[in-house]
């Protein structure tokens, strides 16, 4: 199941970004996104929407009726 949820989460991020950007896998279930041209500022926004793409993204509903939501957690560097 958690293989699964990263691609999905991949593809929710790669939906959601320029063809210039580019995701990459890191080690494990980290990844770093490459957000080309971008300013601080405006990478936060791009953020916030890529985090709240994943979190609804990914929500999921048991048999029982119970919802389970993911969660992802973004950090910003500017080279």
């Amino acid at each position: 199941m958690g293989a699964q949820v990263l691609v999905t989460a991949v593809k929710i991020i790669a939906a959601h970004l320029r063809l210039s950007d580019k995701v990459f896998r890191y080690d494990g279930s980290k990844f770093l996104i490459r957000l080309s041209g971008t300013d601080l500022a405006s990478g936060k926004k791009v953020i916030t929407r890529l985090r709240d793409a994943v979190t609804y993204g990914l929500t999921s509903v048991g048999a029982d009726g119970v919802a389970f939501h993911r969660t992802a957690s973004f950090g910003m560097a500017q080279l």
